[in-house]
């Protein structure tokens, strides 16, 4: 009897192991992505500094060129 509630917990033991080992892997998962929009957005955010930065140093140019 003593060695049937062993087995058990040794099996529970087991379970939770490798559960908090799926939970490990996939948190680093998390952070690879996480790590991915971030630096994506990094990248959007200068594009539109730099396009922001454009049309107000050619503003002037852009309402009489173009837009006439």
């Amino acid at each position: 009897m003593v060695i049937e509630r062993l087995a058990r917990v040794e099996t529970k033991i087991d379970f939770i192991i490798e559960r908090d080992r799926k939970t490990a892997e996939t948190l680093e998962d998390h952070d690879l992505r996480i790590g991915k929009l971030e630096s994506s957005l990094k990248l959007l955010a200068t594009i539109g500094a730099v396009i922001v930065f454009v049309i107000t140093f050619f503003q002037d140019w852009i309402n009489t060129q173009l837009l006439g």
